[in-house]
């Protein structure tokens, strides 16, 4: 089968190229540069911005059938000031217009970010696909916007709500303001790491799942049953919180350490919590994905140069969950 990614440069879609690749199919891929970007596993290159309604010109009917993963965003999420909506609304309405040109499903790489309420806060509760969806950030509501909009467009589509993502690609990609991200920065310069807590002082919590596991639910997605009442919603989550004070140790453990550390009260835009119930997952897999930070941080000690800065000095490194 040929399947179509957009986002395909990115911290997930080079994952996600490469396990369609393994899996069988042919991938072509959508990205503004004119060439793909090295090690990307893909059989073509379709340069054009998702934005750019000309883009729709070319000829996608020779692609009938084909799935599209849309993954391209903008993810410089905790940039003050970033707006995503005029942008993330023409893409949305591009990707949807390529889906139904190629009559394939339509895969879209959504957020826990759209979540907001109750449930992002304490006590700990999992967040289930039925919970509010009122995000407090540009980036959910943009989010929330294109899942909107494909209910709105009646195509076959199918929603994924990622949690915290544990990519390998953390370390070597821009700064996202990202917990893992900062880690890295402490144990490579010995600067400062911040650990955000709440304004009760309670470490931040998340529930992060591996970027394999990630990919495996998408690729699985094309084969579930069309859903009766629009889109498929669901969480693609462990049902596990990992606070922000565990991470860290994790990867102490993994990387070697100590390094410093303060806590950091958390924007007031910034969830507490955010772990998800993976019901649905469960229901359309038969399976959910497992924790696997610690494996995760012994995965990427293996990728990483040998010995921390640790006698380094730097400024403080503050870090989003």
């Amino acid at each position: 089968m040929t399947v179509i990614i957009t986002g395909a440069g990115g911290l997930l879609g080079h994952r996600l190229a490469a396990a369609a690749r393994h899996a069988g199919h042919r991938v072509v891929a959508i990205g503004r540069a004119a060439q793909p970007p090295a090690g990307l596993a893909c059989d073509e290159w379709l340069p054009g911005d998702l934005a750019d309604p000309r883009l729709l010109r070319q000829d996608w009917k020779r692609l009938a059938g084909a799935p599209v993963f849309h993954l391209a965003a903008d993810t410089r999420i905790y940039e003050p000031g970033r707006s995503f909506a005029p942008d993330a609304t023409a893409v949305t309405a591009t990707v949807i217009a390529i889906a139904q040109r190629t009559g394939g499903r339509l895969v879209f790489f959504s957020s826990a970010a759209v979540y907001s309420g109750p449930r992002t806060r304490r006590p700990l509760q999992r967040l289930s696909e039925q919970d509010e969806t009122a995000p407090a950030t540009a980036y959910g509501r943009a989010k929330l916007a294109a899942e909107r909009a494909l209910g709105r467009a009646g195509v076959d589509a199918v929603s994924l709500r990622l949690f915290g993502i544990l990519s390998e690609r953390l370390a070597t990609s821009p700064d996202r303001g990202n917990l893992v991200q900062a880690i890295l920065r402490a144990w490579r310069t010995g600067c400062e790491l911040g650990l955000a807590v709440d304004d009760t002082g309670a470490p931040a919590i998340r529930d992060y799942v591996h970027e394999e596991d990630v990919c495996r639910c998408a690729l699985a997605a094309l084969a579930w049953p069309r859903g009766d009442a629009g889109p498929i919603i669901a969480n693609v989550c462990t049902g596990e919180g990992v606070s922000t004070v565990e991470m860290a140790a994790a990867a102490e453990r993994a990387l070697g350490g100590p390094w410093r550390s303060r806590l950091d009260p958390l924007p007031g835009a910034v969830s507490p919590v955010m772990v998800g119930d993976p019901t649905t997952l469960r229901s359309l897999l038969g399976w959910v994905p497992r924790n696997r930070t610690a494996e995760y941080w012994a995965q990427l000690r293996t990728t990483l140069a040998p010995g921390p800065g640790s006698s380094a000095s730097g400024p403080a490194t503050p870090a989003r969950p």
